[in-house]
């Protein structure tokens, strides 16, 4: 009986430890669907994302039409945008609560921290986090990926009212994405 007990201890440490940590993640895409809420409206937005740890993310919109072939390229603490109507770029240098880069790299941060994050997390009891200093970054539905657990919804609150949802699909984890100059993969009319 005490070697099926230890057989068992053994098989259930195994399971637990194919869980990866975040901070080993090399690379994620996927399509995100954006509601920002503001004086009783929402506005939805869709984006595709493809982020390079630590410093790089390419946010090309899909939905509004208006907005579609956009892309907001993030590295080094500059933001990159084209905007295809006018052939255009523009820089900037500006973080925004909802700035998927310093969300992922914030998340990532708590796991090689905070000790409490990391048990609630890799359980998917993680509910809610303390965002910045004034906000509260909510989590629902985990999916596992590649061994990763990832979040599928992410909201943003400050106190009790709902700024930002953040719903992910399609996510893959290294796939071994590629750096792309602003301008690469885009399609004119």
């Amino acid at each position: 009986m005490r070697r099926v007990f230890i057989m068992f201890l053994l098989i259930f440490s195994v399971g637990i430890a194919k869980v990866k940590q975040l901070s080993t993640l090399k690379d994620l895409s996927c399509n995100v669907k954006e509601i920002t809420f503001f004086n009783s409206q929402k506005k939805e937005r869709e984006y595709n994302i493809e982020y390079i740890s630590p410093d790089y993310l390419r946010k090309e919109m899909v939905f509004p039409n208006v907005n579609r072939g956009e892309i907001y390229q993030y590295e080094n603490g500059e933001t990159s945008i084209y905007i295809p109507l006018f052939d255009e770029v523009t820089k900037e240098k500006k973080e925004q609560i909802g700035d998927f880069l310093s969300i992922i790299n914030f998340i990532k941060k708590q796991e090689r921290e905070n000790k409490k994050f990391r048990e609630q997390y890799y359980k998917k009891e993680l509910k809610s986090l303390p965002y910045l200093e004034r906000y509260t970054m909510n989590f629902k539905d985990y999916i596992e990926v590649k061994g990763y657990i990832i979040p599928k919804v992410i909201e943003v609150f400050s106190d009790k009212t709902k700024l930002l949802e953040l719903k992910l699909k399609n996510i893959k984890i290294n796939s071994s994405l590629k750096r792309k100059g602003l301008r690469d993969g885009v399609h004119k009319n």
